[in-house]
């Protein structure tokens, strides 16, 4: 494919559709104002999107295309007039979901594999991020085993974009068996990247990521750095997570209390009760209870 080396105002006032001017009927804004002379006819054989917009807009020359980039439809609009497109990792996202958005299938295609052929630590995640956002399984399937292969190396890119991951694009990623990481201290680095990126929102969501780790392959070191630290030691979440019963509440307090005895259930109250030294303690009793062999007694009345 040739690629375009003109804006496609260029293009429309050059070549053959310079002769064509006369028989553009409409026109593009996109909301940040700028606007696009095109000829409904072009667009509408290309995409049945602007066959129905042009069809129940039929009155109207100046049309809104909402939540589209000015530069994404101007290369998109390229193409549609030229067969022609430019494809980097700096629109390739934008491409992808707006070319699904207009309902453009053969340039969908070609982006996808672009994407597929082109993939690097750099735009493994936010294609994974666009391609889930469009349910385009064949990127998404490819970026997950990129990013399971090459994880520490993806942790090791700055502008990776994990921090951007939805949590449970993280979750599947992490708990997966596949998972190429030299320890799980690049687990826990990448559960401290997210969790830190907003504290506010994502605090809640730790003790789902720290269900991850491998707790049999947890060091003594970095088990200490995981209890001592603040999204662990001084986040009142981490109770709440054991008086979920899709934790197996009943089971895990058992291991935990046998485990450490300072921990009375008559002080267990609600989690605001609890100071970080003793959250502390408590992700500590957790860690130990999920790190030790327990017995399974079932609790008919839900009590401890």
């Amino acid at each position: 494919m040739s690629v375009p080396s003109k804006s496609f105002e260029e293009i429309f006032n050059s070549g053959k559709w310079e002769s064509m001017q006369q028989y553009s009927d409409a026109a593009l804004q996109t909301d940040e104002g700028t606007t696009f002379r095109i000829h409904r006819l072009v667009l509408a054989q290309r995409s049945i999107y602007f066959h129905t917009l042009f069809s129940y807009n039929l009155n109207h020359e100046k049309i809104v295309i909402s939540n589209v980039d000015s530069k994404i439809l101007d290369s998109i609009l390229q193409y549609i007039y030229t067969g022609a497109i430019t494809l980097d990792e700096k629109n390739l996202c934008d491409l992808l979901i707006t070319s699904d958005y207009l309902l453009l299938d053969d340039l969908l295609k070609i982006c996808e594999s672009f994407a597929i052929q082109n993939m690097t630590c750099t735009n493994c995640l936010p294609l994974l991020i666009a391609s889930s956002q469009i349910n385009r399984l064949a990127i998404i399937e490819h970026c997950y085993r990129y990013a399971l292969v090459h994880f520490e190396d993806i942790l090791e890119t700055s502008n990776s974009k994990l921090e951007e991951l939805p949590l449970e694009i993280l979750t599947k990623l992490l708990e997966s068996k596949s998972l190429n990481v030299i320890s799980e201290r690049s687990v826990w680095r990448a559960i401290v990247s997210w969790t830190e990126a907003d504290n506010s929102t994502r605090l809640p969501r730790a003790p789902i990521l720290l269900t991850c780790l491998r707790h049999e392959e947890v060091e003594d070191d970095l088990e200490a750095d995981i209890i001592s630290h603040t999204i662990v030691s001084s986040n009142p979440h981490i109770f709440g997570l054991m008086l979920n019963e899709e934790f197996n509440f009943c089971t895990m307090k058992r291991a935990i209390l046998s485990q450490y005895v300072s921990l009375e259930p008559d002080n267990q109250n609600l989690p605001c009760s609890y100071g970080p030294h003793s959250m502390s303690e408590f992700a500590y009793a957790y860690m130990l209870a999920c790190k030790s062999p327990v017995n399974l007694i079932a609790c008919s009345d839900n009590k401890v």
